[in-house]
């Protein structure tokens, strides 16, 4: 079908870009284990190893999938878990590499997933005996918005109640049910919960200010406000879970908590566990409370766990990941023991001392055998700490040490940074500084070989636009709404049988159909003085001849694309017509992707993602409610709430990487710099 050819066209020409090198693990991936690691790969399980950066986790878990293999196990009996779907893909990468290597037989019998994927597939096979229907959906966030939306009396809100914005607070309620399930807590068992946490807030609040000055009253308001939102989250959630169910869907949450209760059922757990003899778990750190349950429920008392983390690197705490699921490993899985591995493959020695002394006042320190480098002691700076004033000094000076590396001359200079540098010391030795008039580089860097860690998505894009004032590539984790690729695409569709002068404004700044500032403002003040909507002036023949023949041509080429585009009956299909059938911008994309140019590429991925929206827009849209208004209505509501899509760094441009702190697990790079 048309639909097909067109999903098929755009699955080659918009996937998103790898979030790793391949060449950066490439150097590791047939290396084989080192002693610490081959030690944790020979010992009785269960095992948890703890492993800090660059040590090889991933190596380690390679090597015991091996070894349990070369032992006679069934590769379709080892089910391997963990967290990401980039980890899961790296992981089946090496492992079903080495399996065509030694058992090519084998390498097609491997099962490798992240916890939700998994979870998915116990419902596939399992739903109906859990009361699901065969065509349950799984709902992403924004279908859940939607869904809710939809079904909002249904939640009988009063607290989160907002006559102006009736949907302002159902972003934060799905955030927070899902925290909820993080847990694995029912509706009635968080009822409980939210009940004795109000009257606590409550009582806290009256004992503490029970005197009559303003401040106490504040204060005494404050809780009552927070006990109603705790009773009301608690009053919602059973009404959220029956829309779910009365729609024939799931969340995200679900997959894990479904997947446990399926497991407290003997005979699905005795099927379960029959197919799985070993159970690997990779960034154990990163899990939460439910995912962890899960691992326990599979295996069953039998002890066949072998788990990798870093309790250090757990940083998706604002997930509901928590580094309590190595402390009470033991406790889970009882008689296991607990393996590190020390040698850091990655980074210099005062790199490492100086991350061991950040953490020294962790109460897990102590236990913690330092790491020691494996890799040489270099030349050059190490770790050097820079003070300024203020960000916008911060920033600058970051970008002019950049550009002094690359060796290039900044596009703009700011008026005055104001910032000096001293060495961080690690363990009481400072680290080796140059000074900067001594300085000269030793490598010939180039602008991807620097790297910046922000602590938040904001962060991470006013520095980038910091940099890009600089005239220095930024390859950065950014809203894809926010990109100009996606804005020109999402003007075109507002157009379609909708009334948006917006995006009526934003389409004539296209270069294909583009009127100049000195027409576009003819336009506009001849449609105020005809009491005309923007829309509506661009196709009145009598304003029309009073614009130049340029201008009257390029309204025409507009005109005749949303002409065309409003033959099709659903967001997507006009999406996708527009950027393969009508967009002059969408073909010179092509050809500048298909010459490795990286900025096309992250282009590609953007749009790709709109795509991707849209799709699942139109599959959980009732019929009459599929079309390019209403996705247009839809992207603007989930903007208002606060709801953003992300796109994550590619691997190829020659740019400086932009992220915040949680999203470079496993990036290696010469030099990070991080700011705030």
């Amino acid at each position: 079908s048309p639909d097909a050819l067109q999903a098929q066209l755009i699955n080659v020409c918009c996937v998103e870009p790898l979030a790793l090198r391949a060449e950066l693990h490439a150097a590791g991936a047939h290396l084989p284990p080192d002693p610490e690691q081959q030690a944790a790969v020979e010992a009785p399980l269960p095992l948890l190893l703890a492993a800090g950066p660059g040590t090889g986790k991933t190596r380690s878990i390679v090597a015991k999938y091996l070894s349990l293999v070369r032992k006679g196990v069934d590769p379709a009996s080892i089910l391997a878990l963990t967290f990401s779907n980039k980890a899961a893909d790296e992981m089946r990468g090496r492992i079903v590499a080495a399996l065509r290597r030694e058992r090519p037989a084998l390498a097609g019998r491997v099962d490798i997933s992240t916890f939700h994927a998994w979870g998915l597939n116990v419902l596939r096979s399992y739903g109906p005996r859990l009361g699901l229907p065969l065509d349950v959906r799984l709902l992403d966030t924004g279908d859940l918005y939607l869904l809710l939306q939809r079904n909002l009396a249904a939640l009988e809100l009063d607290h989160f109640k907002d006559i102006r914005s009736p949907s302002r607070h159902l972003l934060a309620i799905i955030q927070a049910i899902s925290r909820i399930k993080d847990e694995l807590r029912t509706p009635e068992e968080y009822a409980a919960l939210a009940e004795a946490e109000a009257e606590r807030i409550v009582r806290l609040a009256e004992t503490e200010h029970s005197g009559g000055t303003k401040k106490d009253q504040q204060a005494r308001e404050k809780a009552a406000r927070q006990a109603a939102a705790l009773r009301e989250l608690a009053a919602v959630y059973p009404r959220y879970e029956a829309i779910l169910r009365q729609n024939g869907a799931l969340d995200y949450g679900d997959l894990i908590v479904l997947a446990c209760a399926a497991l407290r059922d003997p005979d699905i757990a005795a099927e379960l566990r029959a197919q799985y003899e070993y159970i690997l778990v990779d960034e154990f750190q990163d899990i939460n409370y439910a995912s962890g349950e899960l691992v326990r429920l599979l295996d069953g008392g039998r002890g066949r766990v072998w788990a990798v983390g870093d309790a250090w690197q757990s940083i998706y705490r604002f997930r509901g990941a928590s580094a309590a699921n190595l402390d009470q490993f033991a406790e889970r899985f009882p008689g296991a023991t607990v393996a590190h591995l020390t040698r850091n493959y990655r980074s210099l020695q005062p790199i490492l001392d100086a991350a061991q002394a950040v953490m020294a006042g962790d109460p897990r320190a102590p236990e913690r055998p330092p790491l020691q480098a494996q890799r040489g002691c270099g030349r050059g700076q190490r770790v050097v700490e820079w003070v300024a004033p203020t960000r916008s000094d911060e920033y600058a000076a970051i970008a002019h040490d950049i550009l002094r590396r690359v060796g290039k001359r900044a596009l703009a200079r700011p008026g005055c940074v104001g910032w000096h540098r001293r060495s961080v010391r690690a363990h009481g030795k400072p680290a080796a500084v140059r000074r900067d008039a001594r300085y000269r580089p030793r490598r010939r860097w180039r602008f991807r070989d620097h790297a910046v860690l922000c602590r938040k998505n904001d962060h991470a894009l006013q520095l980038a636009a910091a940099l890009e004032a600089h005239g220095i590539p930024v390859d950065s984790i950014r809203d894809v709404f926010d990109t100009a690729e996606v804005k020109d695409a999402l003007a075109i569709c507002a157009l379609v049988r909708g009334s948006d002068s917006a995006g009526l404004l934003r389409a004539l700044t296209i270069d294909e159909h583009r009127l100049g500032p000195a027409e576009l403002n003819r336009l506009a003040g001849l449609a105020r003085r005809t009491n005309q909507s923007l829309l509506r002036a661009a196709r009145d023949p009598e304003i029309l001849a009073q614009l130049s023949p340029a201008a009257r041509d390029a309204l025409a080429r507009l005109h005749g694309v949303v002409a065309a585009l409003e033959a099709y009956d659903d967001a997507w299909q006009v999406l996708a017509a527009y950027l393969f059938q009508h967009s002059e911008a969408m073909r010179r994309r092509l050809a500048r992707a298909g010459q490795d140019d990286g900025a096309a590429q992250r282009e590609l991925a953007h749009l790709g993602r709109l795509l991707t929206t849209a799709r699942n827009f139109v599959r959980q849209a009732p019929p009459d409610e599929r079309g390019a208004a209403h996705f247009i209505e839809y992207v603007r509501t989930l903007r208002a709430a606060g709801a953003t899509s992300t796109q994550a760094i590619a691997g190829g441009p020659d740019a400086v990487r932009g992220m915040p702190s949680h999203a470079p697990k496993g990036w290696e790079s010469p030099s990070f710099k991080i700011p705030h």
